[in-house]
């Protein structure tokens, strides 16, 4: 189990996004986990891919034995409401 102190998520800075080839209108984070295990990393990545995120960029650091830092660049398309009469009719 990962705690909240092990976490840091920030949006992404828009100058990175044609970096990652994100599209614009999509919002990207970049998240840094610390101290986690190799199959924390694969569980982390499973559980945002099932939450709507596109993983466009990871990154695994040894820190300590067998931990190491995670980096992940996340980003998740805008909402779209198709399909429905908007106007009521």
């Amino acid at each position: 189990m990962i705690n909240e102190s092990q976490v840091n998520k920030i949006p992404l800075d828009l100058t990175l996004y044609d970096h990652y080839e994100i599209p614009q209108d999509f919002m990207a984070f970049e998240i840094h986990f610390s101290d986690v295990s190799q199959m924390q990393c694969d569980e982390l990545e499973h559980d945002y891919y099932i939450n709507g995120y596109k993983i466009f960029h990871t990154e695994l650091q040894r820190s300590s034995g067998d931990l190491f830092h995670y980096k992940l660049i996340v980003a998740k398309a805008p909402l779209l409401f198709s399909g429905s009469n908007q106007s009521g009719n």
